[in-house]
């Protein structure tokens, strides 16, 4: 008896030690709409990984997250949303310790938040500036959902309600101007000068960002916030023309790289993160190109600002077939003023930007392979009494459709395409083709009926078309849907050598 007793103790000491041991975040919330989702959210750097998803019953919600990472560059956020609202709070947790989120409510700013780590007394001021703004507009926004009012009452309403809106969007720049410049100052408003970098000194705000970067002393400005807020609102755009920067890159081995080793050869720069959703679709794109042989000319270099684990993860799972570097200082996305993902910067040769723009414009980057002759050489041959022409050339396209193979026989045109993208496609029964002024059109599609041919998203679609035969003293035709302008179009695809 006795020695169960003691086995009883020690049992219960060892479960006390693991539970005091635990970083968790308990959740208490009530007088909730029912079927709000509640989800956490694991913040690492600037990229959030939902770790908890749960759905509101009966009005209210209690839970105790165990938190399974945590490093100085980690926090959490507890979201709620349904059909009219998404709101969170953000918890900056402290190891070994609990920290709680409880209120009542959808207004997110008036739930209390309590944690020992410093950050979250931070955090917890600028919340505060926001309650009785958002407590405002909530009022407006229901009475201007009420459809019993005049024209009149509801313009007025309307207005105040824009004048609130207005206070709201200051608030950030107001708050900050009060508060002394910490640590914690310089990571929000190494954030909230993001926005500079799209429109530099055009920025509505830049006379304010100004006055609050100079109250940075010159050891903010030296540490690695300060040096990106430094890059945002003072560092150069660059534009068509100017030489390229360079920056220490680093692959998933940790090995030491930079983009002068592509020097003397074209580049178009990606720049990335793993939780772009259009980023990552064009993964398959990419590695089509260079199967196909577009490296060897072209070398497509994708960068990111990711953690270094998160980073790692985005290697392992994406197994990339071009380079795929990481910025570890995060002054890279601010030294090319890269304010929306993706972003690609095309280098020619001679080390200066041949081309930028914002944004999955596939078009953009055939158009950057083109430029740069990286399309692999046409090759003609004879088989079976027909002329193949293997990577035939174009002089244009409008569409991310590729010509693969032509085939010339003395009664059809086959054409062998390629559609890498990532979005969905289809060539209609209409697409034909036009030489020597004569319209030529589909004999039958991939299963040997004149048809619709479908590829989705993710795909790398894959087409087998036949149409008519070439006009004689054709030398090169065009491959078109229709004149709309939405509609595909590759022109001046070469037939003779």
């Amino acid at each position: 008896m006795k020695q169960a007793i003691i086995t009883a103790a020690i049992a219960v000491t060892a479960l006390a030690a693991c539970q005091k041991d635990e970083t968790t975040i308990s959740v208490n919330l009530t007088d909730m709409p029912e079927g709000t989702i509640v989800e956490i959210y694991r913040q690492e750097g600037r990229v959030g990984t939902p770790v908890f998803t749960d759905t509101i019953l009966n009005g209210s919600f209690n839970h105790t997250y165990v938190c399974d990472s945590f490093d100085i560059n980690t926090y959490y956020s507890v979201d709620i949303c349904n059909d009219n609202f998404f709101s969170g709070r953000d918890v900056y947790i402290s190891p070994n310790t609990s920290s709680a989120v409880s209120g009542s409510g959808t207004n997110t700013y008036k739930w209390t938040v309590t944690s020992k780590n410093p950050h979250q007394q931070f955090s917890n001021n600028i919340n505060d500036a926001y309650i009785d703004v958002i407590d405002e507009m909530g009022k407006l926004e229901a009475k201007l959902q009420d459809s019993e009012q005049t024209p009149e009452e509801r313009q007025m309403l309307q207005q105040s309600y824009d004048s609130i809106r207005n206070v709201y969007n200051n608030l950030s720049i107001s708050t900050l101007a009060k508060l002394p410049v910490d640590e914690y100052w310089m990571e929000m408003f190494d954030m909230m000068t993001m926005s500079v970098r799209h429109f530099g000194s055009a920025h509505p705000k830049y006379a304010e960002f100004v006055e609050l970067y100079n109250r940075m002393s010159d050891a903010d400005k030296a540490t690695p916030a300060g040096k990106r807020i430094t890059l945002s609102i003072n560092g150069k755009t660059l534009a068509v023309g100017d030489k390229y920067i360079d920056c220490d890159l680093f692959d998933v081995e940790g090995n030491s790289h930079h983009l002068a080793e592509y020097q003397g050869k074209w580049m178009l720069l990606e720049f990335s993160s793993s939780s772009c959703g259009p980023c990552r679709m064009l993964t398959p794109v990419i590695r089509h190109f260079y199967d196909i042989g577009v490296g060897k000319n072209l070398e497509i270099i994708t960068l990111t600002e990711d953690p270094k684990d998160i980073y790692k993860e985005m290697v392992a799972t994406d197994k990339p077939a071009n380079p795929l570097w990481n910025n570890q200082d995060l002054t890279l996305f601010p030294t090319y003023k890269i304010a929306g993902l993706p972003t690609f910067y095309l280098i020619s040769p001679d080390s200066t930007i041949a081309g930028k723009w914002e944004g999955l414009d596939l078009q953009r980057i055939v158009d950057a392979i083109i430029t740069a002759g990286a399309f692999p050489k046409p090759e003609y041959r004879t088989e079976n009494g027909a002329t193949i022409i293997a990577n035939p050339t174009f002089t244009s396209s409008n569409h991310v459709i590729l010509v693969g193979e032509v085939e010339l026989y003395a009664d059809s045109t086959v054409l062998n395409c390629t559609h890498p993208s990532a979005i969905s496609f289809a060539i209609k029964p209409e697409t034909h083709l036009v030489a020597n002024n004569k319209e030529i059109s589909i004999l039958k599609s991939n299963d040997g009926r004149k048809k619709v041919i479908q590829s989705f998203s993710g795909d790398i679609g894959q087409y087998r078309i036949t149409f008519g035969p070439q006009p004689k003293g054709a030398t090169e035709f065009d491959f078109v849907q229709d004149n709309r302008e939405e509609c595909f179009r590759v022109m001046g695809v070469k037939v003779k050598e």
